[in-house]
Parts: C-alpha cells; sequence; structure tokens
C-alpha cells in the first residue's frame, strides 16, 4: 500500500464486517491523516471483492485448505476473508462494492469530497 500502512489496512478490515465498529473508525480517521481516500476506498473495494470471493466458495461447500490453495493471494489473507464471510451476505458485500463504486464515480466526477464521501461509504457498510 502506499505509504508503507498495510498493518493499518488489515487493522481497519477487521473491523469492518458485518459492520464497522468503532475501532474501524478510529483507524480510518488515522489513516486519513496520511493516505488519500481514494486509496483506502481503492483497498476497502479489494478486501469486500476478496471476502465476496471466498463467501462464493464457502457456499459451494470449499473448506478453507481448498480456497487457499485456489487463491493467489496470502494463504494468511484468505483464511481472514474466510472468516469475516461467514458474518455477512453476498448482498450485504455486493452493496458496499456498488457504494464504492458509487463513491469513486462522485469523487472523480467532482460531486463529493473524497474524505467526507469515504465517511459516508463507511456508513453504509
Amino acid at each position: 500500500m502506499a505509504g508503507g500502512r498495510p498493518e493499518e489496512i488489515f487493522r481497519l478490515t477487521d473491523h469492518l464486517l458485518p459492520r464497522p465498529d468503532a475501532e474501524a473508525w478510529r483507524v480510518l480517521r488515522d489513516l486519513l491523516v496520511r493516505e488519500q481516500p481514494t486509496t483506502i476506498a481503492y483497498r476497502l473495494a479489494r478486501h469486500l471483492a476478496l471476502v465476496l470471493e471466498v463467501r462464493t466458495r464457502q457456499d459451494r461447500g470449499e473448506a478453507l485448505a481448498q480456497a487457499q490453495a485456489a487463491m493467489r493471494e496470502h494463504p494468511f489473507v484468505v483464511q481472514k476473508a474466510f472468516d469475516a464471510a461467514r458474518s455477512v451476505t453476498p448482498d450485504q458485500l455486493e452493496a458496499g462494492l456498488r457504494a464504492l463504486l458509487d463513491y469513486e464515480w462522485e469523487v472523480k466526477s467532482g460531486q463529493i469530497d473524497a474524505e467526507a464521501g469515504l465517511l459516508a461509504v463507511l456508513a453504509k457498510l
């Protein structure tokens, strides 16, 4: 990640699902001091997409070891996504991805402030 703070993104994603908790909000505020909101949003979208992929694999009956073997992400990252996937529905994950896509378009077209918009997206998750 830009800025060399991947551990903070992991801490954020650890507290993101099924709903962002108080720690997610604290980590996000800290990240926004050093990172561009759009960079954080990109990382959140990647995380939600990974959890959705893992959730799909779970729904097909795949075990953790099967998912880890089939996916190119580090096994620890797949395990974290596997654990998170149990607490959310595919519809929730897809809605989060749609919210992040809308956010990106609104920021790039100048409709919203990037930081305020990211806070609004997190509130929708």
